[in-house]
């Protein structure tokens, strides 16, 4: 009974801080974190399990999957900063490897556009998108695979071209929040009494576009939907055991 109280409680403060800072309009990312955070440890010492909470990085190359307008061409591109986040791992079963993970993370989509003659694309006329997001990722973690999908919260764009002097606005429509389907591993590298270093690879793919509809500019007359691959490392500190 103390478990449902303690959880309880603790899942109602939460709630209140949550519903302030939206109401204020003041809810960050640094709420978001410590609030994710504060849940997960005391739900795990009301149940007696293991949590492990660490910073994690990654790089991060994408592509938009879908056909740009007639006489474009779309390709790769790496984001120019690397993803930086909070990982928790919740582990419910540490002989059987079964858990539960939560990224919450600052991430990137990037893709590029240009003309699909070659002769014709030059750095002037070939344009990188840059979408900034706040992502918040459930998964469910099996023996350091990982599945689950994240909730894309638009933070940011910019549509710039290769030379940087020519830059793009995106009119008659909006960033728009979207999921994303996730896949991956976390490798362990070093295992110590205070906590894991890991590698992390992970595949994804946006289960929407980017906009609330097609985008109407010169480059594009579609909704770009992205996919992506990141590679990274997170080291979790042992919070309870």
């Amino acid at each position: 009974m103390y478990w449902w109280i303690t959880v309880n409680t603790a899942t109602l403060q939460l709630s209140r801080l949550f519903y302030h800072g939206l109401s204020k309009g003041s809810l960050t990312m640094r709420t978001i974190l410590l609030a994710t955070a504060a849940l997960l440890c005391v739900t795990a010492t009301a149940f007696s399990i293991d949590v492990n909470v660490g910073p994690a990085v990654g790089v991060k190359g994408t592509v938009n999957t879908v056909a740009p307008g007639t006489g474009l061409k779309t390709g790769f591109a790496f984001n120019s900063m690397p993803d930086l986040g909070l990982t928790t791992r919740v582990m419910f079963d540490k002989d059987m490897g079964i858990g539960f993970l939560l990224d919450v993370e600052m991430t990137g989509y990037a893709y590029v556009m240009r003309p699909e003659n070659e002769d014709f694309a030059t750095d002037a006329n070939t344009f990188v998108s840059r979408h900034s997001y706040i992502n918040i990722a459930p998964a469910f973690y099996l023996g350091g695979l990982t599945l689950g999908v994240g909730i894309l919260l638009p933070n940011g764009l910019t549509t710039k071209s290769i030379d940087g002097n020519n830059e793009l606005a995106i009119v008659g429509t909006q960033a728009s929040p979207v999921l994303e389907a996730r896949i991956g591993a976390m490798i362990p590298l070093v295992r110590s009494s205070g906590g894991d270093l890991n590698l992390t690879i992970r595949g994804s793919y946006m289960l929407g576009g980017h906009f609330t509809d097609k985008v109407n500019y010169v480059l594009n007359s579609s909704n770009p939907q992205s996919a992506g691959l990141s590679l990274g490392l997170n080291y979790l500190f042992s919070v309870v055991k």
